[in-house]
């Protein structure tokens, strides 16, 4: 009987935790620049050199656009391009002229959305 008791007092215990875990993420407040988002696995953002970064989608399904933005800390939007391809795509791109900081560099298909934090030196 004791082992029945402390068993389910376990359980209760385990149970509270996970709820209290699941309404502290519910109530969390997140930008949503820098919200987790679906990456796409198809996607790559490597960095190449100093403020050099290579971006490489593989053939999106159904898609012949790639955009790429660049966004600062405050969510601003410091960099877009749309670019048009019926292949695989690959591009590289230079921060050079930013200032020193975090910034954030998105990269969307149209379908899916892949974003990476950058640091520019």
């Amino acid at each position: 009987m004791k082992k029945i008791a402390i068993l389910t007092a376990l359980m209760l215990t385990s149970s509270i935790s996970m709820y209290a875990q699941t309404q502290a993420v519910k109530s969390t407040v997140v930008s949503p620049l820098y919200a987790p988002q679906t990456s796409d696995p198809r996607t790559a953002i490597s960095e190449t050199g100093l403020n050099q970064w290579l971006i490489q989608v593989a053939q999106p399904e159904n898609q012949n656009k790639v955009e790429v933005n660049v966004y600062d800390k405050s969510e601003n939007l410091i960099f877009s391009k749309v670019y048009e391809h019926f292949d695989d795509f690959s591009t590289k791109l230079s921060l050079n002229s930013l200032n020193t900081g975090d910034y954030m560099l998105e990269v969307s298909n149209g379908l899916f959305r892949t974003a990476r934090q950058v640091f520019v030196r």
